[in-house]
């Protein structure tokens, strides 16, 4: 028997553990890269409020505050991917190489969507505060973030 609330718990957990990882990754990125902290969050929120938000520096409820839920939102989103794979194949929570690879896979996808099959308009916005390598270490925490989260899940087939 699938179990419904175990499965939206574990992509609760997942989204959560992905949202706060990625979310500290982009504030680190920012900072060490010069950029004021909240400026890549801030720019999550050009989905709402279009380009002129890019160069934000500010802490906002407005702008941050809608950055933080709309990156919240996508990586909600990743997470039902990665449980519904996780629950078809069937990988345990102690299988390091397969919730790696589960992880990976969710991840390249997402990289693919954001930046080559949803309009400019939606994509994450933080990629033009945060240097090309930057980019790529923020996804790189996303996939480590989505397969330790995994791990630590429950089953969902009883």
């Amino acid at each position: 028997m699938f179990l419904w609330a175990t499965a939206f718990s574990n992509v609760l957990w997942m989204s959560l553990s992905a949202f706060l990882a990625t979310t500290v990754a982009l504030i680190l990125f920012a900072t060490f890269e010069r950029k004021a902290a909240p400026q890549p969050i801030n720019a999550i929120s050009h989905i709402v409020f279009g380009e002129s938000v890019l160069g934000l520096k500010n802490l906002s409820f407005k702008h941050t505050g809608i950055g933080l839920i709309l990156n919240f939102a996508a990586l909600f989103g990743w997470a039902i991917l990665m449980e519904i794979i996780l629950a078809t194949t069937k990988v345990s929570t102690s299988d390091l190489m397969g919730n790696s690879i589960v992880a990976l896979v969710v991840t390249v996808v997402a990289f693919i969507v954001d930046f080559h099959v949803v309009p400019k308009r939606l994509t994450p916005g933080f990629e033009n505060v945060i240097s090309r390598g930057a980019l790529l270490l923020v996804y790189l925490v996303l996939m480590l973030s989505l397969a330790g989260a995994a791990m630590m899940r429950s089953p969902v087939i009883s």
